[in-house]
Order: C-alpha cells, then structure tokens, then sequence
C-alpha cells in the first residue's frame, strides 16, 4: 500500500470577498465557498488532515456535481472532496 498526502491551498486575490457557489450538503442545498478536489483513478480515499476554518465534505461517486455529505457514509465510495471555508 503506497500512502500519499495532498496539501491545498487557498488565496482570495480579488478585491471583495469570495462569493459562493450552489451546492447540497447532506440533502440542504446552500450557497457555500469550496475547495475541490477528484480522488485520482485506482486511489481510495481514506481520511482528511485538519482543516483550518472549513469543514470536510464528501462527494460520492454518482452523485450530482455539488452534492455533499459530511461525514463519508463510505470512504471506498468518495470520488472528490471539498472543505467548505465559509459557513
């Protein structure tokens, strides 16, 4: 098993804050900031670091392009993550 850590990182350069996009968060839809990243092929997701400010999401394979859950009902099933930055 090979075991590889992924760092994102986040710089609002514009002149006003960040605004939202639409997602669903376990089943209630929001206007919410991300960061977003797909799990590459033939990798299984395991587990988040810290996330500093933001919380966790997960999108499940097959699931709609913003659809989230927090927390993973099934890791093996995670195709992307997202941390919400802003509440």
């Amino acid at each position: 098993m090979i075991w590889s850590r992924f760092l994102s990182v986040a710089t609002n350069t514009g002149n006003g804050p960040a605004s939202g996009i639409s997602v669903v968060i376990d089943g209630i839809p929001a206007n919410r900031v991300i960061i977003r990243d797909s799990i590459p092929i033939n990798t299984t997701f395991a587990s988040f670091g810290s996330i500093l400010g933001g919380t966790a999401l997960y999108h499940r394979t097959g699931d709609a392009q913003h659809v989230y859950t927090s927390p993973a009902s099934s890791p093996g099933a995670v195709d992307a993550v997202a941390a919400r930055i802003f509440p």
